[in-house]
């Protein structure tokens, strides 16, 4: 067997794809390969990762949409031709009885702290900030600089090893996902990437309890500003509680939510649909 995995390729970062074929080779799995390096050959199975245009797998075809609560373009459409379908979020409405969710995850290689980089901010600024869906991460981080925590922004658009590079500045790894229309908010990668850092401070979703996580043990969680606030302070003066609650996060993000056990689990939906 061969499973080829497509995804249009991002240009600065890497895709779902490129974290999936990672994982692979870590793992001695010399059967999962690119899409784009098939050839002529027949492909009988294909895990189509959002962003792309679906193709088909002769055996086997699944797609797995990252971006559920955008409602964007093809991917809802294409669920009825797939044999799987994953969502990376509990929070969307799934008319298909062979959906399930699979959460995004970490790259346990990538993804941890670099004790030679000093923590000299107590967050960072790296990645989308403001405009649409991500108003009230902007709105979030301006109550924190306007409580006179220490920050820096970095941007976005970095390579994955700079990001890594640029959020290891920061003593604590904060969180405001973005939310649709409708007041819905998942965790996304940035999550589970910041979880294999540490120490993590998100604001809560309903995804939250469905990771096997618990708060204030592996992070912390807030529910409105001033416990957003509250849960800061008490992280900043508190070094001892924030190098334990990241020791406990890299520990269950290691455990349950690494790119590795993302392919294994959709490995054994192949297995048990052969």
């Amino acid at each position: 067997m061969i499973l080829y995995i497509h995804c249009d390729d991002n240009p600065i970062t890497y895709n779902k794809k490129n974290y999936l074929l990672r994982a692979a080779k870590r793992l001695g799995l010399d059967y999962i390969k690119d899409y784009k390096d098939k050839g002529d050959e027949e492909a009988e199975y294909v895990l189509n990762v959002e962003p792309c245009g679906p193709t088909t797998g002769t055996k086997w075809t699944a797609l797995w949409h990252i971006d559920v609560l955008l409602d964007n373009g093809r991917c809802p459409g294409s669920y009825p031709g797939m044999d799987k379908v994953y969502v990376s979020t509990d929070q969307g409405k799934y008319p298909q009885e062979n959906t399930d969710v699979l959460f995004q995850a970490c790259d346990p290689e990538l993804h941890k702290r670099d004790e030679s980089i000093e923590q000299e901010f107590d967050f960072v600024i790296c990645g989308s900030n403001g405009g649409g869906i991500w108003n009230k991460r902007e709105l979030a981080f301006n109550l924190l600089k306007e409580s006179d925590f220490t920050y820096k922004d970095y941007g976005k658009d970095h390579k994955p090893e700079i990001y890594v590079q640029n959020i290891n500045h920061a003593k604590v790894q904060f969180i405001r996902t973005g939310e649709s229309d409708e007041g819905k908010g998942a965790c996304a990668q940035r999550f589970f990437e910041c979880l294999a850092i540490g120490p993590v401070l998100t604001n809560y979703t309903d995804d939250i309890p469905l990771l096997g996580l618990v708060e204030d043990v592996d992070l912390l969680t807030y529910k409105d500003e001033p416990d957003m606030v509250k849960q800061m302070d008490k992280l900043i003066n508190d070094k001892e509680l924030r190098d334990t609650i990241a020791a406990n996060g890299r520990r269950k993000a290691l455990l349950y939510h690494s790119y590795e056990s993302r392919l294994v689990a959709i490995l054994n939906d192949i297995n048990d649909f052969i």
